[in-house]
């Protein structure tokens, strides 16, 4: 018989990536991060969030993350 696995869902962490815009030619990020997220957060309410940190920040957004950890039983 097969063991069963099951996942157990330790955190959700969203991280919103924007362009530092220090002028220098290459590429720079700022990362806001929120931790203990719902999990049943839709793409939608995740582009919500994205654009009122737009509005707040004077960098360009580039795009978000989303990052779920679980543990293996």
């Amino acid at each position: 018989m097969a063991a069963s696995l099951n996942f157990n869902r330790l955190d959700l962490v969203l991280s919103f990536v924007f362009d530092d815009g220090t002028g220098t030619g290459k590429m720079q990020t700022k990362r806001i991060t929120l931790s203990k997220v719902r999990a049943d957060i839709t793409a939608d309410e995740i582009l919500q969030v994205a654009t009122a940190f737009e509005s707040l920040s004077s960098n360009e957004f580039i795009g978000v993350e989303r990052v779920q950890r679980d543990s293996v039983l």
